[in-house]
């Protein structure tokens, strides 16, 4: 399968360019990656395993993906990184593609953003997944025991220390990903607007929205807590848990799927996509039929079993995405 995805760009009402793109078929599903403070969705299609994962979404929805303010493709240098910003950008780019109701799959510190236009728009949003859900600021052990190794990194420079997070953040297991991480982090933002924009986001609270959420949630999770610097103790891994126990609950009916290892990275994970798409095909359906006409003109064969379509793409070979930048409004 070749995803043709043009690059196109919607301005705010505050004047900030976004560069989005839009491709496959199906319902919508904005599928965000890493941080508001960090995204290049250029640098994603490029890159095997993110291709990949989103061939296998493509086949069942229609994928928009956007740069946040400051990140990737979209204006640099913007003051305004508020939660409030985040999310008119979101709002803006759903207008640009005429979308009324689509799904979110919003990870880490997206996630505030997700829960809290999930809960103002309980009508727009058809579902939501929330990769390691940031919903709080949550001060585990973990975080502290990584905390002077990342004050020292920093020091350093601003390569050294992107390496060091993306190391703990992935793992030395899937070295190849991490070093990609490395220029991902190097690339998609600069360094001082990615310190500001996650010192920021790290504040919100978005557990009052969490609680008011109505849509379908599915939670992606490990098993092992968020450290790869060591093997963990018994403590870190209880408090894990318990960590993951109170999210959970934060959100009316959410389900939490926990998958095998400590690493955050997630894109490529053939079980994690798999879990993902299950539940998308499950919770489209079931609106579907009971008459969401939205969801109803775009669910394509519900009941066919997503194991079928996750067989035929492993055996594929790695798609060609093409990114058009010569597309009408395309600059």
């Amino acid at each position: 399968m070749s995803i043709d995805a043009p690059i196109e760009y919607v301005t705010t009402d505050d004047g900030v360019s976004l560069a989005c793109t839009k491709f496959g078929s199906g319902p919508a599903l904005v599928y965000q990656f890493a941080n508001p403070s960090l995204s290049h969705f250029e640098m994603e299609l490029a890159f095997e395993p993110a291709a990949r994962t989103y061939e296998v979404f493509a086949e069942v929805a229609t994928v928009i993906r956007y740069d946040a303010r400051n990140t990737g493709l979209s204006t640099r240098g913007v003051e305004d990184i508020s939660l409030e910003a985040q999310l008119r950008d979101l709002e803006a780019v759903l207008a640009h593609y005429g979308v009324e109701t689509a799904a979110l799959m919003f990870p880490f510190l997206w996630a505030p953003v997700a829960a809290t236009f999930a809960a103002a728009n309980p009508e727009r949003i058809s579902a939501l997944i929330l990769p390691y859900p940031m919903l709080y600021r949550e001060r585990l052990s973990t975080d502290e025991l990584l905390a002077d190794v990342y004050a020292a990194a920093l020091k350093v420079g601003a390569e050294f220390f992107w390496s060091v997070r993306a190391l703990t953040l992935v793992g030395l297991q899937a070295k190849e990903n991490a070093a990609w991480m490395v220029r991902y982090m190097l690339e998609a933002a600069d360094h001082e607007e990615q310190l500001r924009g996650e010192q920021a986001f790290r504040e919100v609270d978005a557990r009052a929205a969490a609680a008011a959420i109505k849509a379908p949630t599915l939670i992606i999770q490990r098993k092992l807590p968020r450290f790869n610097a060591g093997k963990p103790t018994d403590e870190m891994i209880r408090e894990h848990l318990a960590s993951i126990t109170r999210t959970s609950a934060l959100i009316p009916g959410a389900e939490t799927a926990l998958f095998e290892g400590s690493s955050l990275w997630y894109t490529g994970d053939d079980a994690i996509t798999a879990r993902s798409l299950e539940f998308l095909r499950k919770a489209w359906a079931k609106q579907a039929h009971a008459g969401s006409p939205a969801i109803r003109r775009r669910v394509a064969r519900p009941d066919q079993p997503h194991a079928v379509h996750f067989a035929r793409r492993q055996q594929r070979v790695v798609p060609r995405l093409h990114l058009r930048r010569d597309a009408p409004g395309v600059r």
